[in-house]
């Protein structure tokens, strides 16, 4: 019986997939939860299933294993032998379409139109009430054991847990009909199963507060208390039953197995109904509009999203906001002595100028030297100013920093000299991570993408009365692109006031393209710096000579950093410097690493007398907050950071500066066509803002790893970010913030490894930490060499994609995402299907493997295996698991990113796609003559030329026209209101593209040499 077990599942490595895909497709459902009841007995070495299949008749198949997941694949795979042997399954495992399965109907007496409902005598799913006397052997491959005594304990214990009331099995039995179930009170009668409701809670997270605040508009009360009641009885199992009077009366009933639980599932069954179109008898004639009346839903339609806390936008009353104002003064009055204990900044003898300024201008530019103050405190005496003047509740002032880690202490550190009394009317919100404060005299702190992302929830940004664009000398992409939409947004919201902060840069160029507003200077303060050149340093250091990296800076412009100077340097400033940290900037993170690992060895056994602390943007933003923290007395800490740490954050014990002059930047190389991330010096404005770390709270030392004569030659500023990379994204974002366009591009995210290689080890997570088994969990990680916050980083993402491709109204909620079950998921577990979308959503990222090159010499290698790109060759990055691969599927691969380094052009991500992918491509050319044999070719390079018969060749033209009318029909319309017909011929064509996929195709041996 073992082996059986195992040859079927060898059959069958995923039966509940399969099964579930037989029944959706034969029923056009998403999922088969009603026809496949699986019920568990707890036996006394081995677990038991038995599953209940309803369709296409009904019979019992059981399985066994020590594990309640490897039971239920026994009985899976058992019931899809059957499936094979009544014919739903072809030789090779595969599907029929929906009109064979309806012909198929005939033969076990299931009429193709019965399928769509519940047989009436049918239990749901949920209702296990089964007495173990009545179930009977399965038919044929089922896997058949009799019940001892305490096994029929166990299946009554399971059996009680899943009872459930009879007016739910009522409810299955109107479920799919349009008139809804009315009481005695001429009321609606809604119930469902339980998974509907689990759905529903996912759904809607608190259902009655929502249900509550719905409820309390509409009618104008201050309580709902009267018009939602909750009544529940049970011990065991709660049931909850609401009764809604409003908008008509309702009642909708769900179980858990606590009362809190069970009405939270009512409730939010109740919030899914109300979303949706009521029935027109529930509305009273009063309420009803004459169709003309009724106004188009346009893109403008929706509610407004308030950026300050993330709500809809609701403006304040004259009452609330005069109630506000006065709170808000009280609370400044008695703010405690934190703000009256606060330094003296050189910002502060200006507070009236720029006061003024703001008030005057609608934009105003602040060219504040390092250490004046102006990041804290103007945000300060603008919330001072309204507070003061009776007005707080309209100061609604959100700031922008460059970077998250800026963003969050800068809040911390504002909220901190405000005073416990208006701690929360400070707040910040950067990716995955969200404080807001309360609205009405706030201050947000967030990232410039946060903000362009509330300026699409709220074009003119109401509720706002003053941006402040911190470090706008930075020139970043998504900075500029800022300023661009709030130099346009001053004309939709003229009471907005905006405000520049600069430390170094070219000022009055801001000022001209804002048309000529007023620049005001602030000089900064900082302690004596003392600066230190290379010469200097190698003097110190003993050295009489520069390295040879760095001698070789003296006649040309390449950059290379010496690792084993940088880790000599910080020693010697140990052992002979003054006490106090050192702040290291270095270039990427294989230079903090290569720092970090020398002083580490170098320390040896004294490595508990240092606190090393390695900074970048993927180290988890706990991570990044150790380096503001005061290490213990005798210890010194050492920070290894990018750029990252140049501006915008203070920390307070660094006493020693160590500046390689070198930084990572984005370059696009117009001959490859490629991003390239590049090491490259740093300008002179960049090296201010270096020195300046090192005396801002006490006089200090910078020593710069580059000669004085390298100094001269920097460029002042550096080059802005948007005439030095590709600027796709950047249109993408441009058509976002449109007003005329109602449907939103979506841009793709990076993908750090190859791309179902990493779906599988996210899903792989999801199922350890579904275990609650810490062992479990550390074993999963290390055995995939995984890193668990990165791993909840990328879980955040999904969540935020979902919500995107929601709002885009490409699913009917965000969970369709995720959910293996629904309906656009169908086709999730086809792996060549979702390289093929994978390969032409990515186009022109297309490489061609081409076996064999000829030399320089003449030469002709046979084993030598080239990698060919539109742009010229390309070299697979060892991270990609196509590097080492000596089979491919196919002669292409589709990448989402290449990198030069060092000349050399890298893809760290690929995927195999199929030789039948080209019918997606969007540069397909496909000849229209009539001869026996054809070429298909790309309009735009040589990469994919095939041969074939005119008719294989006039069947993939119409393919391509029936996909790009299906891709149209998909963006225009929401998967759910498409006729039904429309969703059957997509499902045809889908299924047709997977098995075109799935279909052989000529595999490619690499021979590769040893210089390869």
């Amino acid at each position: 019986m073992v082996n059986a077990s195992r040859d079927l599942l060898k059959e069958f490595p995923q039966p509940k997939n399969l099964l579930n895909s037989v029944i959706g497709r034969a029923l056009g459902i998403s999922h088969a939860k009603d026809k496949l009841v699986y019920v568990h007995t707890n036996g006394p070495k081995k677990k038991k299933v038995t599953l209940h299949i309803k369709w296409p008749k009904s019979v019992e198949v059981e399985g066994y294993g020590s594990k309640k997941i490897d039971a239920e694949r026994q009985a899976a795979a058992a019931a899809c032998q059957l499936f094979k042997g009544w014919g739903l399954l072809g030789p090779r495992n595969e599907l029929f379409d929906a009109a064979k399965y309806r012909v198929l109907a005939d033969r076990f007496g299931s009429p193709a139109d019965s399928w769509w409902r519940p047989e009436p005598t049918m239990p749901p799913t949920s209702w296990r009430q089964l007495n173990p006397e009545s179930i009977r052997p399965g038919g044929p491959g089922g896997l058949s054991r009799s019940l001892g005594r305490e096994e029929e304990e166990d299946e009554e214990e399971e059996l009680e847990e899943g009872t459930i009331d009879v007016t739910e099995f009522l409810s299955m039995t109107q479920q799919d009909s349009h008139t809804p179930l009315r009481d005695s009170r001429g009321g609606s009668f809604e119930m469902t199963d339980d998974d509907s409701a689990i759905r529903a809670l996912t759904q809607f997270p608190l259902p009655k507060n929502l249900l509550a605040k719905v409820i309390q508009i509409a009618t104008s009360s201050s309580t709902a208390k009267n018009l939602m009641q909750f009544h529940t009885v049970g011990t065991k199992t709660k049931l909850s039953t609401l009764t809604l009077l409003w908008p008509c009366p309702m009642t909708f009933v769900a179980k858990g197995r606590r009362k809190a639980e069970a009405e939270n599932k009512a409730a939010a069954l109740a919030c899914k109904k109300l979303k949706y179109p009521m029935d027109s008898s529930w509305i009273s004639p009063e309420l009803r509009l004459q169709s003309d009346d009724i106004l188009p839903l346009g893109k403008d339609s929706g509610p407004l999203g308030d950026p300050i806390t993330g709500k809809p936008y609701v403006p304040l009353s004259e009452t609330e906001e005069l109630r506000l104002s006065q709170s808000l003064l009280e609370l400044w009055r008695r703010r405690g002595p934190v703000w009256q204990e606060a330094p003296q900044l050189p910002v502060d003898p200006h507070r009236d100028t720029i006061l003024s300024a703001i008030e005057q201008h609608p934009v105003v530019v602040i060219a504040g030297d390092t250490g004046c103050g102006k990041t804290t405190r103007i945000p300060q005496l603008l919330l001072e100013r309204y507070v003061t003047e009776g007005r707080g509740a309209r100061c609604n002032v959100i700031i922008t920093q460059p970077r998250r880690i800026s963003a969050v202490s800068v809040a911390q550190r504002v909220s901190h000299e405000l005073g416990p009394s208006l701690r929360r009317n400070v707040g910040f919100q950067v990716r995955l991570e969200s404080k807001p404060p309360t609205r009405g005299g706030a201050l947000l702190f967030c990232t410039v993408g946060i903000l362009l992302r509330k300026l699409q929830s709220n074009p003119s940004l109401e509720g706002v009365s003053h941006v402040i664009v911190d470090e706008v000398h930075e020139r970043d992409v998504n900075t500029d692109f800022l300023l661009i939409l709030l130099k346009g947004l001053q004309r939709l919201n003229p009471a907005l006031r905006l405000v520049l902060m600069s430390a170094t840069g070219d000022n009055e160029r801001f000022s001209r393209y804002f048309g000529g507003c007023p620049v005001i200077k602030v000089p900064g303060f900082m302690y004596p710096v003392k600066e230190h050149y290379l010469e200097d340093i190698l003097a110190k250091l003993g050295k009489h000579q520069y390295p040879h990296r760095h001698r070789h800076h003296e006649s040309e412009d390449e950059c290379a950093l010496d690792l084993d100077l940088v880790t000599d340097l910080v020693l010697h400033i140990d052992a002979r410097g003054e006490p106090g940290g050192i702040l290291c900037f270095l270039p990427g993170w294989q230079e903090i690493k290569g720092v970090q690992q020398r002083l580490q060895e170098a320390l040896g056994m004294h490595e508990s007398k240092y606190l090393i602390l390695p900074v970048h943007s993927n180290i988890p933003m706990m991570d990044q907050k150790a380096i503001f923290q005061q290490p213990p007395v005798g210890v010194r800490k050492i920070v290894l950071a990018t750029n990252i740490a140049e501006t915008s954050i203070t920390i307070n014990d660094i006493v020693h500066v160590v500046d390689s002059g070198l930084h990572k930047e984005e370059r696009y190389d117009l001959k490859t066509k490629v991003s390239c991330l590049e090491t490259v010096w740093v300008s002179r404005a960049n090296v201010i803002q270096r020195r300046g770390r090192a005396g801002r709270c006490q006089s200090g030392f910078a020593y710069h790893l580059f000669p004085r004569s390298r100094l001269e030659k920097m460029a002042p500023f550096q080059v802005p970010e948007i005439l030095r990379t590709p600027l796709e994204n950047l249109v993408l974002q441009a058509k976002i913030h449109m007003p005329e366009k109602t449907v939103k591009a979506l841009l793709s995210h990076d993908s750090g490894s190859d791309h179902l290689a990493f779906v599988r080890a996210v899903s792989g997570w999801e199922e350890v930490l579904r275990w609650q088994d810490r062992s479990s969990r550390e074993n999963y990680l290390e055995e995939n060499l995984l890193y668990a916050p990165s791993l909840r980083f990328i879980h955040g993402l999904i969540k935020q994609f979902s919500e995107n491709i929601y709002e885009a109204f490409l699913v009917g909620k965000p969970s369709d995402c995720t959910l293996a079950s629904a309906q656009c998921n169908e086709y999730s577990e086809e792996e060549e299907l979702v390289k093929g979308v994978l390969m032409a959503g990515l186009y022109p990222n297309l490489i061609q493997v081409r076996q064999g090159k000829v030399t320089r010499q003449g030469k002709f290698k046979p084993n030598s295996v080239t990698y060919r790109t539109k742009s010229g060759n390309i070299l697979l990055h060892k991270s990609t698991i196509n590097r080492e691969a000596t089979r491919l599927r196919s002669r292409w691969l589709t990448y989402f990113m290449a990198v030069k380094s060092n000349g050399s052009v890298f893809v760290r991500d690929s995927s195999q796609g199929s030789g039948f992918t080209h019918p997606g491509f969007p540069r397909l050319s496909l000849p229209l003559d009539d001869g026996r044999r054809a070429t298909i070719s790309l309009s735009d390079s040589d990469l994919l030329r095939l041969e074939g018969d005119s008719r294989t060749v006039r069947l993939l033209r119409e393919l391509r026209r029936a996909l790009g009318r299906m891709v149209e029909r998909s963006l225009r319309s929401e998967l759910a209101a498409l006729p039904p017909c429309v969703q059957e011929e997509h499902g045809q064509l889908l299924a047709l593209l997977a098995e075109l996929l799935r279909g052989p195709c000529g595999s490619f041996d690499v021979r590769k040499t040893a210089d390869d």
